[in-house]
């Protein structure tokens, strides 16, 4: 062994067995984003092995590979390993995970997906982006979960129409309904016609919120307006029985008495 192959024996955290492992000849690194430990470091260990892993790699090649994808703090931290401590790339990926975790994603609940809102001037495509990144975030989601939620985000008034008259059956049924009104904004922008379908849109939403909001008010006018009351007739309460009356007044000249009734002759 020449005073270079010491030196790198005497200075690597890596075991001998290790060191001396030849690398192939068509052997490429991985192009890979380095990671500073600010993400999820089972991210960067799972596509750092699959790459290697295409190539059908050894052990020792691939932990001898590893700390060339490492910067900033987590160089730092591979620096501290004590010479000759390193075995394999289980040992290496282990320490190294367990030491990064903090920086793991952290998964959101469900009622995240709530949140997720088509802006005033978002386009359905961006919005569908969007919901697609946020349900990412989520551990576990059912379907029906994400269709309701996709659906109650939703500002398209057209496409809130057609998911309530045909419900959607799936995600791959919602979706493709879907790209049937991405399919119609692109060709609109493509034309330059969207902000009049928008500015149309709109105007067609107002004015049926103003035909409603009137017959609303004229229904509460109707039902709180006063019914007229009906004029009612006070008589003057009798003191005796009509019987006695009509004896009193029987004599007066403005009193006209009925015609006594005829008997026909036998």
């Amino acid at each position: 062994m020449n005073l270079n192959g010491m030196l790198k024996q005497t200075d690597s955290p890596f075991t001998t067995s290790v060191l001396e492992c030849p690398l192939p000849p068509k052997f490429h690194l991985p192009q890979l984003e380095c990671y500073d430990g600010m993400k999820d470091p089972l991210d960067h260990i799972g596509a750092f092995k699959t790459i290697l892993n295409l190539q059908q790699t050894l052990n020792e090649v691939i932990c001898m590979s590893f700390p060339a994808t490492l910067r900033g703090v987590a160089r730092v931290w591979f620096n501290k390993f004590s010479t000759s401590s390193i075995v394999n790339f289980e040992q290496l990926s282990d320490s190294f995970v367990w030491h990064f975790i903090g920086g793991q994603r952290h998964k959101r609940p469900i009622s995240y997906l709530l949140t997720i809102r088509q802006q005033e001037k978002e386009s359905l495509r961006d919005y569908v982006k969007h919901f697609n990144k946020a349900v990412l975030e989520i551990d576990e989601v059912d379907d029906q979960v994400i269709m309701m939620t996709f659906q109650a985000g939703l500002n398209n008034p057209d496409l809130v129409f057609l998911l309530g008259k045909t419900p959607p059956t799936s995600i791959k049924d919602l979706l493709f309904k879907a790209q049937k009104y991405m399919n119609g904004e692109d060709a609109l922008i493509a034309k330059g016609l969207m902000g009049k379908w928008k500015k149309e849109e709109t105007s067609d939403s107002q004015g049926k919120k103003k035909d409603r909001k009137d017959h609303s008010s004229e229904t509460k006018a109707s039902k709180s307006s006063p019914e007229v009351p009906k004029k009612r007739l006070n008589f003057t309460p009798l003191v005796m029985p009509v019987d006695k009356i009509l004896m009193q007044i029987k004599d007066e000249p403005s009193l006209k008495w009925p015609k006594p009734l005829s008997t026909s002759s036998r």
